[in-house]
């Protein structure tokens, strides 16, 4: 029921840490997640840098291995946040948050989760009807696209760390 999840630490400076699924052992990875522990959640760049990774990655995995959609976990501290990346058309890679999920910090806290048990149901779903090779990978090759590397992209961020400045993404990890 469950696919097979494996958790790498990569040599290169560009990923902390990434985990893959293989969906029921069939030899695809069909997701990708960064996670940051909880003290780096006020850290908006490298948040906002580990979903353009996760995107990175994604997108990487659904032209190499032809698949319909792509898992992504972005996980900060506590807080799960799950994606799906699809190629609807030519050139448009989708990123779609599918649900945002809080561990809970103690047993009382526990039934908490229980709250969240649909939203997780519908991640499984989803990864399990969309995250498969395609049955027309032609259509995969047809519309993708080279990917921007990596340093190219964290130009779009500033570095600074400017606590005036409003950040779209913040969210409450903890």
């Amino acid at each position: 029921m469950f696919p097979a999840i494996t958790f790498n630490k990569l040599d290169t400076p560009n990923f902390d840490s990434v985990f893959n699924f293989d969906h029921y052992n069939r030899g695809a990875d069909c997701g990708y997640g960064e996670a940051k522990p909880t003290a780096r959640d006020n850290d908006h760049y490298l948040v906002c840098v580990d979903l353009v990774k996760v995107a990175i990655l994604s997108k990487e995995a659904l032209n190499g291995q032809r698949l319909d959609g792509v898992l992504g976990i972005q996980i900060v501290g506590r807080t799960l946040m799950f994606y799906v990346l699809l190629l609807p058309t030519e050139g448009i890679y989708t990123l779609l948050q599918l649900a945002e999920v809080k561990i809970p910090d103690s047993l009382q806290n526990l039934s908490h989760l229980v709250m969240d048990v649909s939203n997780i149901l519908t991640v499984m779903d989803i990864f399990d009807r969309l995250c498969v090779s395609s049955n027309n990978p032609q259509i995969i090759i047809d519309r993708q696209t080279p990917t921007v590397p990596l340093d190219v992209l964290q130009q779009l961020f500033s570095v600074s760390k400017d606590r005036k400045r409003p950040c779209h993404l913040k969210r409450r990890h903890n």
